[in-house]
């Protein structure tokens, strides 16, 4: 599809750099996410679930920084010098893995509930 038509408007610095960071973990152009989303509210047959499922990625972007943050913190660790418990590499990859599951699922309900 030609993306020919050009709309601008203001957001919060703090409101794109969330929007930014959504594209990223998306792995997606930032326009392009933008358009996902806009896109999605506006044929969206009904709001609360809608509404919901929001808050379901809105929750899970809240845990995915969370895991990032954590992996940051080990990366630090080993960089020092220090070392991990053998279980360790297979519980982050768990736990990866938990959340992409957590997050198709969701995005499976709302592409659904269009």
């Amino acid at each position: 599809m030609r993306h020919d038509e050009i709309i601008r408007f203001r957001l919060s610095a703090a409101l794109k750099q969330e929007l930014a960071a959504a594209a990223r973990a998306a792995d997606e152009p930032l326009s392009a996410y933008i358009r996902a989303v806009l896109a999605a509210h506006a044929t969206c047959r009904d709001a609360e679930t809608e509404r919901q499922l929001l808050a379901e990625l809105v929750a899970l972007r809240g845990a995915v920084g969370r895991l990032g943050n954590n992996l940051n913190q080990i990366a630090h660790h080993l960089n020092a010098g220090g070392a991990l418990p053998a279980a360790t590499p297979e519980r982050i990859v768990r736990a990866a893995e938990s959340m992409q599951r957590q997050v198709a699922a969701t995005l499976d309900q709302r592409r659904a509930a269009r």
